[in-house]
């Protein structure tokens, strides 16, 4: 992709496209151009670049602004893949272990089927998040 601001169109369409490679219920994809209030993450384009934004009845609780389309997608798709590994992992438990074991795992798998420089960008992300919470394999179930 190149520097040239995409539509919200041109988001959708590509957006719809990706989450066909891993099989992406529709009903988890962002909206676009509204903001329905019910904490599903809304896509806007303007003059200050692509917005990803977060709100619930009323209330705002993320709000990112990027020029790099690259940088949305993640965000979307860091979003949605989390879902789906969430639902994964409800289906495929194991007791006595950190569920985030199974869920973790499974979004970096769907992220790097997107894009490799996503499941590396997420995959850290997730050994910081490891850092500050190690996983325990007693406190589930």
């Amino acid at each position: 992709m190149d520097n040239a601001v995409l539509s919200l169109e041109e988001i959708k369409k590509f957006i719809f496209d990706t989450a066909k490679i891993i099989n992406a219920d529709p009903s988890l994809l962002p909206t676009f151009g509204i903001i329905d209030g019910s904490a599903r993450p809304a896509i806007k384009v303007d003059h200050y670049g692509y917005h990803y934004i977060i709100n619930e009845r009323g209330e705002e609780y993320d709000h990112r602004i990027t020029a790099n389309i690259k940088d949305l997608l993640y965000l979307v798709f860091e979003h949605i893949t989390f879902t789906m590994a969430i639902h994964h992992e409800l289906k495929n438990r194991v007791k006595n272990q950190d569920c985030r074991r199974i869920a973790f795992t499974k979004q970096i798998e769907l992220m790097n089927k997107i894009d490799g420089d996503f499941g590396v960008k997420l995959k850290q992300n997730i050994e910081e998040i490891l850092k500050r919470n190690p996983y325990n394999d007693k406190w589930r179930n």
